[in-house]
């Protein structure tokens, strides 16, 4: 269990580097967004993960709330109150996928 946590800390902490390489082109809005999904997806996968003992639906469930959270931004942005945007829900939805992916692959 410590060597998979020692590895996937590695996997987060390469994927980080190699973001914030790529993202020095898109805005700061962007960066955002892929953050919030990055976390949003982590912590519900940990937080099912806990309650369950199942990485399966743990994973998928990460990723769910993450693209959730970000239609519902998106959502909430089209009623007037924001500035809607569809590469924003894909910047979201890109952050919820990418940490849960890594997971996925190193298992």
């Amino acid at each position: 269990m410590k060597k998979l946590n020692l590895l996937l800390g590695f996997l987060l902490f390469a994927s980080a580097i190699s973001y914030s390489q790529t993202m020095k082109r898109y805005e700061v809005d962007k960066h955002k967004h892929f953050t919030a999904g990055l976390i949003i997806s982590v912590a519900a996968s940990e937080i099912f993960y806990h309650k369950t003992k199942n990485r399966n639906k743990a994973i998928l469930f990460g990723i769910g709330m993450g693209v959730l959270a970000g239609a519902a931004k998106e959502i909430y942005d089209s009623t007037g109150r924001g500035n809607c945007d569809a590469k924003d829900f894909l910047w979201t939805a890109t952050g919820a996928s990418l940490p849960c992916l890594t997971y996925v692959i190193h298992i």
